[in-house]
């Protein structure tokens, strides 16, 4: 099945969304178990990362064995890129 590029660049803007939801998730996460006293350490003194933070970086992984490029700004927005085609999450206003 061949995809047009149209259909990538939507797949991969629902993929950006889900990766913004879930790196938003993963910080909030960790700020309330921080607060509440129940990160777990390493013995170097290391934060150990909790499950939103692995399934976040499992997304990533998987989106990079795949070929994929990302970044990710400083507000949590990513931005894509594969087999030549770029995108980002539609902004609430475009949805």
């Amino acid at each position: 099945m061949k995809m047009k590029i149209s259909d990538v660049r939507a797949s991969l803007q629902h993929l950006a969304e889900r990766l913004d939801n879930q790196w938003a998730y993963a910080q909030t996460s960790i700020k309330d178990d921080v607060a509440a006293g129940q990160v777990e350490y390493n013995d170097d003194g290391e934060r150990l990362p909790i499950e939103p933070e692995i399934s976040y970086y499992g997304m990533i992984a998987a989106f990079e064995t795949l070929g994929g490029e990302w970044k990710r700004s400083s507000d949590g927005k990513h931005w894509l890129i594969w087999m030549g085609v770029a995108a980002i999450a539609p902004q609430d206003n475009e949805v």
